[in-house]
């Protein structure tokens, strides 16, 4: 018999389940059952107990207590973490209303893209770097695990002295919920999974765009092999155009500089014109004295 603790926590687990769009089961029986709580669109807490015995029993069939005791502190974990990213993230949104236009760098080193604006505000700023983008979603567990791999990455060995900055795109994965910033990132930038990554050299030319394995899932070792192979093969260039960039400038001022006319000619007068015009000066002064 289930206990009465274990029930509560059931029906909580639900009412999460109903709002989340992305949830890990190792069962397809389970996976089933969460396409069935997610369709019926139940609000938060407004599941009744009967309904809840009832997904008890179908989960339960396949599933020991234990396992879903560990499920619901799973879920119970993952929602206390999402709720520790939206906070985060509320905090990003109310300090880059000082300056919409741009996004805000955070501690770890990356930047926290909210907005359209804010991204190509963003790539234009940095046009002469190399920019990795990260796409996640706070209801995404391994998106939260590839954001701690990316905290300080930019003092990385590999990384740091590099032409390269690091971004962060939180978009919602729920549907239901309207957002037009998602539909920007999935139609313009062509994101079709989450999380995932895009390179781009020189701000906006889009070099490659790395995801996870669909079987095997987030492989770390691999996505930053990825990212340390862009940067070795992109910096040079990247460095090559921004030294010549700066001589081009001081080839212009040079070349300005080289054309610029003075604004008189000097004129050499010589000694004896000098002498000439000392006695012709005497002259007048002594005759005006004798008149």
């Amino acid at each position: 018999m289930m206990s009465l603790r274990l029930q509560s926590a059931l029906v909580l687990t639900i009412s999460l389940l109903s709002n989340a769009t992305v949830v890990a089961f190792r069962t397809q029986e389970v996976r089933d059952v969460a396409i069935r709580i997610r369709t019926s669109r139940f609000r938060h807490g407004a599941i009744d107990s009967r309904r809840a015995l009832m997904l008890y029993s179908a989960i339960s069939a396949e599933q020991p207590e234990s396992s879903l005791s560990g499920l619901v502190n799973g879920m119970l974990e993952a929602h206390k973490e999402i709720a520790e990213e939206a906070k985060e993230l509320e905090d990003f949104t109310k300090l880059s209303s000082e300056n919409p236009g741009m996004p805000l760098l955070g501690s770890d080193g990356v930047y926290n893209i909210l907005t359209e604006e804010q991204l190509h505000n963003f790539r234009s700023a940095h046009a002469d770097k190399l920019v990795i983008l990260k796409f996640s979603s706070p209801v995404c567990k391994a998106c939260r695990a590839l954001k701690q791999k990316f905290r300080h990455l930019n003092d990385a060995p590999h990384f740091v002295g590099q032409p390269v900055v690091f971004a962060d795109i939180v978009i919602s994965n729920n549907k239901n919920f309207k957002d037009s910033f998602r539909e920007y990132v999935t139609k313009q930038l062509n994101v079709r999974q989450i999380p995932s990554l895009q390179f781009y050299s020189a701000g906006n030319h889009l070099v490659n765009t790395v995801g996870c394995d669909p079987e095997t899932g987030c492989s770390w070792t691999k996505i930053k092999q990825q990212m340390v192979e862009f940067v070795q093969k992109w910096a040079p260039e990247v460095k090559r155009r921004s030294v010549k960039g700066v001589v081009g400038v001081l080839s212009e001022d040079t070349e300005s500089i080289t054309h610029m006319k003075p604004s008189a000619t000097p004129t050499t007068v010589s000694p004896s014109l000098l002498h000439a015009m000392h006695r012709r000066i005497r002259a007048v002064l002594f005759r005006h004295r004798d008149d």
